[in-house]
């Protein structure tokens, strides 16, 4: 809810989204992941008006959880994290999409099971200066280069 007396030309905007999500003095958001969280504010002719803070923590089968990658909707198959080689060379890059921009860090590791001496060496995860915008929102994409082992 707007905390305002005004009545009337009311638009809602997010800290994620400069695109206006609503009008009126209440937004209702349909909460469908942990991105949808964040700052929204209220605007009356380009002044703000009051901002609300919408927080989300989910529990499933008993454990809190936290979705931090974004699904990529290029097939029917749920598809989080990509990687692609360009050759047999065994260099390979993965990327990944994450509407969370505060204190995010990654490692990617590999695990063949015990008996494997080979393994997969990453280098540092970096944040692509490209974004992706998928159902109306933007994402930040982290791209890392690896390297499997001989």
């Amino acid at each position: 809810t707007c905390h305002t007396p005004e009545e009337d030309d009311i638009t809602w905007t997010s800290a994620q989204s400069s695109e206006v999500l609503g009008s009126g003095k209440t937004l209702t958001i349909q909460v469908k992941e942990f991105g949808d969280a964040g700052q929204y504010t209220c605007h009356k002719g380009g002044k703000v008006l009051s901002r609300s803070l919408l927080l989300i923590h989910k529990k499933e089968d008993g454990i809190w959880s936290t979705d931090i990658l974004k699904e990529q909707k290029e097939s029917k198959n749920k598809i989080f994290l990509k990687c692609e080689a360009k050759n047999y060379s065994g260099r390979f890059t993965c990327w990944w999409l994450t509407a969370i921009s505060t204190d995010l860090k990654f490692s990617v590791k590999s695990s063949r099971g015990f008996s494997d001496p080979q393994g997969v060496t990453c280098g540092a995860v970096t944040l692509s200066a490209e974004r992706v915008r998928v159902d109306n929102r933007d994402y930040k994409k982290y791209t890392v280069e690896c390297q499997e082992g001989s």
